[in-house]
């Protein structure tokens, strides 16, 4: 029976052993999770449908739907493809890089798509009416 080595054969990093007494290198577990990622649209598509689905239980379907019925930021109007990326992403371009659900942090009912810009604005001011109205004031 072979012994395990405590060192990984390809990186040389130390290898951690799991309960059922299977050894791995997180190093290279990691690396090949991410080549994974980069390399496979089938994986960030299903691995995307699963955080809005458990994020806002919504389908990325119906954000679909939901973009088709509108097109643009629920509160600028501005298209997006317009509007300024904050999310970062190498892969594809896609409406979720460019807008964001808006949901009511109480209830959790989404409201719309917002841009980031919008977004940003409704989270500082706390999602406050009042705080909003007093904004409008100041700026007349």
């Amino acid at each position: 029976m072979a012994r395990k080595r405590p060192d990984c054969g390809k990186c040389g990093a130390h290898k951690i052993i799991l309960k059922s007494g299977a050894s791995r290198c997180l190093i290279c577990h990691n690396r090949r999770g991410r080549d994974y990622y980069q390399n496979s649209a089938l994986r960030r598509g299903k691995l995307r449908e699963a955080y809005v689905q458990r994020k806002y239980g919504l389908s990325v379907a119906s954000l679909e739907k939901l973009l088709r019925q509108e097109g643009r930021c629920a509160v600028c109007s501005r298209c997006w493809q317009d509007c300024v990326g904050a999310k970062r992403v190498r892969h594809e371009v896609t409406f979720l890089q460019y807008l964001y659900v808006d949901h009511d942090h109480r209830t959790g009912r989404v409201r719309g798509l917002l841009c980031n810009a919008c977004n940003t604005a409704i989270g500082l001011f706390e999602e406050s009416r009042h705080r909003l109205e007093s904004a409008l004031i100041y700026l007349e």
